[in-house]
């Protein structure tokens, strides 16, 4: 997880490197076009903005599968612990003759 969150901010720094390079290079030269108008710059941040949404969607994908298998592991102890409950029960009324 330490990982994801380094790779994350990495990404973040070269993304806001390059927009404070492509502001300064747009600053000295006013005949240039503005950094909107990079079709390469602009597609580096879509894709950035895609991997970050991906890195969400998996994360948050693994901890509901996470959750999911903690939630059927204490719903398999309780149905346990309940026929367990149960069949006491069961032994201590034929214990006591009771129908």
């Amino acid at each position: 997880m330490k990982t994801a969150y380094a790779a994350l901010s990495i990404l973040l720094i070269l993304f806001w490197a390059v927009i404070a390079i492509a502001a300064a290079t747009q600053a000295s030269a006013v005949s240039t076009p503005s950094w909107f108008e990079h079709v390469d710059l602009m597609s580096l941040i879509v894709w950035a903005l895609i991997l970050v949404v991906i890195w969400f969607l998996v994360r948050t994908l693994k901890k509901i599968d996470t959750n999911q298998a903690l939630l059927f592991q204490k719903l398999d102890e309780l149905c346990a612990d309940f026929y367990t409950l149960r069949g006491e029960h069961n032994a201590t009324k034929a214990r006591c003759n009771q129908p």
